[in-house]
């Protein structure tokens, strides 16, 4: 697969979300999220199961081009922090860190790397780097502290319900639990860096 099967692959995927549904749109939630699934690479073998009654879901998609995979995960809604889940709204589907510490979401895109994995440093290391090194040298106001990194460090590694070989096809098992969830909102985001 070239580079240019990637970024076709993530352009598909792109044009599904992000996406938001109502309690009474369960069938619409469930056919966008087997499409955007399947736009990324993903083989489904079977009919998904029906949604089941329980809390709302978030399903959130982290594809890194430096490791040509996509991680998949399915966070519960009273599990997304305030500060997460503005950065869920204003963050940029793609984007380079820390190419782009310049852009006044900075402190969004930090909450997000952090929840997913401080990607691959100590709390510490991840905040004297992007937060005191990168941040500060542009000014921003609303970077977060040490302690909220720590806080937020690897957060969803315990939602995380799938990785998708951005090189080849993932096949994944329709009848997984977390494809049963009551998804609310839709989530895609690409780290070229």
């Amino acid at each position: 697969m070239t580079d240019d099967d990637l970024f076709s692959r993530h352009d598909a995927a792109s044009a599904l979300v992000p996406a938001v549904f109502g309690d009474g749109d369960a069938a619409k939630a469930r056919a966008r999220v087997r499409a955007l699934l399947e736009a990324l690479g993903a083989e489904i073998k079977g009919d998904l199961p029906r949604p089941q009654d329980g809390p709302p879901y978030l399903l959130v998609v982290h594809t890194s081009d430096y490791n040509y995979e996509s991680t998949v995960y399915a966070v519960p809604d009273d599990a997304v922090p305030p500060a997460v889940r503005e950065a869920l709204r204003v963050v940029p589907e793609c984007f380079a860190a820390p190419d782009d510490a310049y852009l006044a979401c900075w402190g969004g895109i930090l909450r997000l790397l952090a929840v997913w994995g401080l990607d691959g440093l100590t709390a510490a290391a991840f905040h004297d780097v992007m937060v005191e090194d990168f941040g500060a040298a542009h000014g921003h106001r609303d970077l977060p502290d040490l302690a909220e990194i720590t806080a937020l460090g690897g957060a969803w590694r315990a939602h995380e319900v799938a990785r998708l070989d951005q090189g080849g096809t993932t096949v994944v098992d329709a009848s997984a639990p977390w494809l049963g969830h009551r998804y609310r909102e839709l989530y895609l985001f690409r780290q070229s860096m």
